[in-house]
């Protein structure tokens, strides 16, 4: 019988490293015939990873709360910066620009990495947005554009549906923006 289970298991590093020793175990298991075999697969798992998150799907996406998450579901831009003032929304120096983001947990000073999603982003005329950039490469992949943005919080991914409208030039300069919940 297979189970299904909705939940997720989101490993750190060393995870790859599991698969392999539990390769081993399991053959050991099947040639011995004994539980000693599963003893080690669980010893091996709990000594090699380290659980970062227990989540939906789609909340490990939207939400991720390591790093490590973020970059390991998906793709997404991580920006480094540090809460200079919080309230209902924190304000972020992420060096050139400051933004505003949701405050759950923040004290000024707090050292953060925002998450922000390249299919969040959208690509608007030069000027309007949250955030200035130029377009260095982009790339047609059928369904989508994928553009590689310059901008002083450094270079961003963005993904847009190819919806028939002209796509942006690389060279362009554009405006990025989102909603402060994408972040």
């Amino acid at each position: 019988m297979i189970a299904l289970d909705t939940f997720v298991l989101a490993f750190d590093e060393g995870a790859h490293l599991a698969g392999e020793r539990v390769a081993v175990e399991r053959d050991d298991h099947r040639r011995t015939g004994g539980q000693r075999g599963t003893q080690h697969v669980g010893q091996a798992l709990r000594s090699l990873v380290r659980v970062t998150q227990i989540d939906q799907p789609h909340r490990l996406y939207e939400h991720p709360q390591t790093r490590f998450i973020s970059s390991f579901v998906g793709k997404a831009n991580l920006l480094e910066g540090r809460v200079t003032a919080n309230g209902t929304c924190a304000t972020v120096n992420l060096g050139a620009i400051s933004l505003q983001v949701e405050a759950a947990g923040l004290a000024a000073g707090d050292p953060v990495v925002l998450s922000l999603r390249p299919e969040k982003i959208r690509l608007m005329p030069a000027g309007q947005g949250r955030l200035a950039g130029t377009v260095r490469q982009r790339f047609f992949l059928g369904s989508q554009w994928l553009y590689q943005v310059a901008t002083a919080a450094g270079e961003l991914v963005v993904v847009c549906s190819n919806d028939g409208a002209t796509p942006a030039e690389e060279g362009m300069n554009v405006g990025l923006d989102w909603t402060a919940q994408q972040v």
